[in-house]
C-alpha cells in the first residue's frame, strides 16, 4: 500500500529575533533616508512624532508582491524565504 505524506513544510524557527532585527533595520534606513530628504530641503530632522508597525510577511524567496496580505503571509512550504516588515517613522522637521 502506497501512502501520500504529502509535501515538506519549512518554519523559521527564531521568529521574535527575526522580528527585532527587521524592525532595527528597517528604523536605521528610515533614518537615514528622512536625513536626506530634510537635507536636499535645506531642513533639519526633529524629534520622532509617531510610529507604527505595519504588517510582518514571511514569503517565498523572490516571489514577488503577488504572495504579500494584508494580514501578513506566512508561507511554510518553500525552504528559501523572505521576510520582510513595513514600518513608518513621522518626525518633525526643523
Amino acid at each position: 500500500m502506497l501512502r501520500s505524506l504529502g509535501s515538506p513544510e519549512y518554519y523559521y524557527s527564531d521568529l521574535d529575533a527575526l522580528k527585532l532585527s527587521l524592525i532595527d533595520k528597517a528604523s536605521e534606513n528610515a533614518r537615514e533616508r528622512i536625513e536626506i530628504v530634510a537635507n536636499n530641503a535645506g531642513a533639519k530632522v526633529g524629534k520622532l512624532k509617531n510610529s507604527n508597525l505595519g504588517v510582518f510577511q514571511i514569503t517565498a524567496k523572490n516571489s514577488g508582491t503577488g504572495s504579500y496580505s494584508y494580514d501578513g503571509a506566512f508561507d511554510n512550504t518553500s525552504r528559501y524565504k523572505t521576510a520582510t516588515i513595513t514600518v513608518r517613522l513621522e518626525y518633525d522637521l526643523k
